[in-house]
């Protein structure tokens, strides 16, 4: 048992450096890590995959973004790694992965470490945490059954994971807005430009999180933006904000329901502000709403959405938007009222 605490249980620190200065095989999956730790132990990492194989995997970063010293860290360690061995290096997961296993190999001897630690300083050392070595052969056979999951490499295609490269890993401090890119603000409009009407006419059309975990308002977690990369096809994140909303047949069925290009007129409550979106209905029978490129694209709407709920408490950046996230916001749906062709009041 390791603890790291100085009454009861072991050091998890002491455990891990005694095993990785003569393992000949590594592999850790953990959620985060530490970007001095990971310097400090490098002689120790480069050592093991020239003994045989070093794969190191994160599985929050490609998320929630890396610091510059993360980034440069990671980069530097994993060419290293491949310059040694083709079947080292770093992964990093699409969707988030929050585990930690520890595999250590010698002379075909399997030990597998499990718990709460993450490969940081205080995951090994500072906090009080539980771990515990995996005894049981069905246990660590299964252990090894999901390393090997996580390992995979094949992405969308078959696991979770892709191995590193450079434009997986984008800064945390990087304004995702560029000189051509609109944001909400640019479509606030002043209180008397707002149609003075009402929402007796109006009709719903409700999120359905746990049918869309990846998509609608969860775009952000898919698998992102194809493109290709020498020749390789890769996928990069989308930007946070990014959302649409997905309609289903009885929604699209009402006959005041917005197909193709139309402006929505929105009050934001909390802020008091007012705005004009330009909004496009796209898609197999225009089941998808999203604001349009004239409009600053996906994003805009998922400033409007996601704002709200960030300012209420409700939901933190990088997390999904569940049924949970909707009970607490207290709406599980859009609100439309049509206040002439292709205008409507719009309710987030």
């Amino acid at each position: 048992m390791f603890t790291n605490s100085k009454i009861i249980g072991k050091v998890f620190d002491k455990e891990i450096k005694k095993r990785i200065s003569d393992a000949e095989h590594l592999e850790i999956a953990t959620g985060y890590f530490g970007y001095k730790e990971l310097e400090q132990i490098t002689p120790q990492l480069l050592a093991i995959a020239k003994r045989g194989s070093c794969k190191l995997l994160f599985g929050m970063i490609y998320r929630e973004k890396a610091t510059k010293n993360q980034r440069e860290c990671l980069l530097k360690l994993n060419k290293k790694l491949k310059s040694i061995s083709a079947s080292s290096g770093i992964f990093l997961t699409y969707p988030l992965y929050h585990g930690k296993v520890y595999k250590f190999v010698k002379n075909e001897e399997v030990t597998i470490l499990v718990g709460s630690s993450n490969l940081s300083g205080s995951g090994l050392r500072g906090n009080i945490e539980f771990n515990l070595e995996i005894t049981d052969t069905s246990a660590k056979n299964e252990t090894i059954s999901f390393l090997d999951f996580l390992f995979d490499g094949e992405g969308f295609k078959k696991g979770v994971s892709v191995p590193l490269y450079e434009e997986l890993l984008t800064l945390k401090k990087t304004n995702e807005k560029t000189k051509d890119t609109k944001t909400l603000k640019d479509f606030e409009i002043n209180k008397n430009l707002f149609p003075e009407n009402d929402f007796k006419n109006s009709f719903k059309i409700f999120h359905r999180p746990s049918e869309t975990p990846n998509s609608a308002l969860n775009l952000y977690f898919g698998r992102g933006r194809k493109t290709t990369r020498n020749g390789e096809v890769i996928y990069l994140t989308r930007p946070w904000y990014e959302v649409e909303i997905s309609a289903d047949k009885k929604d699209r069925n009402h006959e005041d329901y917005p197909r193709g290009n139309w402006d929505a007129y929105v009050h934001d409550e909390q802020e008091n502000k007012y705005y004009k979106l330009k909004m496009k209905t796209v898609s197999d029978d225009f089941k998808a709403s999203m604001t349009s490129k004239e409009g600053g694209g996906r994003a805009v709407l998922g400033e409007l959405i996601k704002g709200r709920m960030e300012r209420m408490g409700v939901l933190k950046k990088y997390e999904p938007i569940t049924d949970e996230t909707l009970d607490e916001y207290g709406k599980n749906y859009i609100e439309l009222a049509k206040i002439g062709d292709k205008k409507y009041l719009m309710k987030v």
